[in-house]
């Protein structure tokens, strides 16, 4: 039987970097915004930013690798933020490459990458699970041409009326300060407030539940067998809700919205996924892009699950525990774009490990409005490390601040938590929601928490990405960032390769 102890015990490599866009501006309940990145016209200019984005993959990942001194020899997680690979109008068009869609061709790219850099590395012999951040696309093929059609010519007119009337009445935009907690608004707010932007918020809302296009929120997650074929098996997940910060309202320019080349919040939306049969991924030709799946690595089978961003939120994993043909999660990874874990959401069986690669925001002590910084210096959010009780949950975290070209703050972070030894969590009860209770992560007084599996990891590790490109900054709103390292200081022997 296998030790599950054994199989979650692993070390976990976050990239944090921020994702997302330049100078947010909170309207209503939602963000204008630009995405960085440089218009496409065409497939040759979509490969391009492919493979750069590809190409600075790589690179964070081979700073990953060159850790591996100061790793157990047990599995190495690497775990990309959401929004990672994005064009200049938020999703990829439709467009092809080499007969290839851009997910398709982007995710057949970074196989052979991947294999190629682990093969001629120190750590050819050893398994890596690889997350990729999601993809955005959309299957418009001319961008452009779609945003000059008359309907999104009228739908735009409307919003700037409504806008305007907001702004009449002395309301103002403001620089957004927090991009996750934005996505709780249209979650959260009531509608009897009576804030300026009511009638414009139910506009975009109206609008969205009318959607002229779609768009996909994907996840590749790579298993390279070291120990066994040096060979990748590929899986995807899809983002199954949709938040109001996955994409922007445009962006604003003189007092009025315009898209910005953008596909907005206000034309999109994404395809339904369905959990009612456990959310699996399933196997062969009825592969689904399910938030479980079954891997298998040192010969040994791993519930994996993964959950993008608010799909973590809104418990897209604990909804699923003890359903029928569902094992205890071993990992639980939330790659996301202004997300934290959170206790409600802890789906993980015992001794589950559970890890967070966030590239939005820095880590509130709150999920919610009257949320503060952990991580902080002179009283703001910073760059750091630390190791509490945080939202529920006992992580050990670290977050990153960089600065954009005209001296913006942005963050990204990132969380290693375990379950505890007790038996949970339990059945899910729908009505209760976040009234249900997730798995404990530790025992003892929240101010000093334990965990025997967590307390067995160094302090996160470190390091920043760099590179000699000079297009970073046409692609990235604030540069590399940095890989977080969570290793356990002893080595101890993973099970022999055959």
């Amino acid at each position: 039987m296998t030790n599950r102890t054994d199989i979650t015990k692993n070390n976990f490599f976050a990239w944090s970097l921020y994702t997302a866009y330049r100078n947010p501006i909170s309207i209503g309940n939602w963000v204008a915004a630009e995405w960085p990145g440089k218009p496409i016209t065409n497939a040759q200019e979509m490969q391009d930013d492919i493979d750069f984005r590809i190409n600075m993959f790589i690179e964070a990942l081979n700073i990953a690798i060159s850790q591996s001194a100061n790793c157990n020899d047990w599995v190495r997680y690497f775990v990309v933020p959401e929004f990672y690979f994005h064009s200049a109008h938020g999703p990829y068009p439709g467009l092809k490459i080499n007969e290839k869609s851009a997910f398709e061709y982007l995710m057949s790219q970074l196989v052979m990458r991947i294999e190629s850099t682990l093969a001629d590395s120190s750590d050819s012999g050893r398994d890596w699970v690889i997350c990729t951040g999601s993809v955005l696309t959309t299957h418009v093929s001319d961008i452009a041409d779609f945003l000059a059609g008359q309907e999104v010519k009228n739908r735009l007119d409307s919003l700037n009326t409504a806008y305007t009337r907001a702004t009449q009445q002395g309301v103002a935009p403001m620089a957004t300060s927090h991009i996750g907690l934005m996505r709780l608004k249209s979650l959260e707010a009531m509608p009897d407030l009576g804030t300026q932007y009511d009638e414009f918020n139910a506009l975009v809302n109206a609008y969205r539940q009318d959607p002229l296009c779609t768009v996909r929120n994907r996840a590749c997650i790579f298993v390279y067998n070291g120990g066994s074929t040096r060979k990748t098996i590929r899986y995807s997940i899809e983002k199954q809700a949709e938040s109001t910060v996955d994409l922007t309202l445009g962006v604003l320019q003189n007092g009025k919205i315009g898209t910005g080349g953008q596909i907005t919040e206000w034309l999109a939306n994404y395809p339904p996924v369905s959990i009612l049969n456990g959310d699996n991924q399933g196997s062969g030709i009825c592969r689904k892009s399910g938030a479980r799946m079954p891997i298998v690595s040192y010969y040994q089978s791993v519930e994996l699950g993964a959950e993008i961003c608010l799909d973590h939120r809104l418990q897209r994993l604990r909804r699923t525990v003890n359903m029928a043909g569902n094992s205890p999660l071993d990992i639980q990874l939330v790659p996301s774009g202004g997300m934290q874990l959170l206790d409600y959401a802890i789906a993980g069986g015992s001794s589950g490990a559970i890890f967070n690669a966030d590239g939005c925001d820095y880590i509130l002590d709150q999920y919610n409005s009257d949320g503060q910084p952990v991580i902080t210096k002179d009283g703001k959010a910073s760059s750091g490390t630390t190791k509490q009780v945080i939202t529920g949950v006992y992580t050990s975290s670290a977050q990153t601040r960089s600065e954009g070209a005209n001296g913006t703050a942005y963050y990204s972070h990132s969380q290693l938590s375990y379950r505890t030894t007790d038996v949970g969590p339990i059945d899910y009860v729908n009505p209760k929601s976040t009234e249900n209770p997730g798995g404990d992560t530790y025992t003892g007084d929240i101010s000093r928490p334990v965990n025997q599996y967590l307390d067995l990891y160094n302090e996160p590790n470190v390091l920043a990405v760099t590179t000699s490109s000079n297009k970073v900054g046409d692609y990235f709103t604030a540069g590399l960032g940095e890989i977080h390292q969570y290793s356990q200081p002893s080595l101890s022997a993973a099970p022999k390769n055959k």
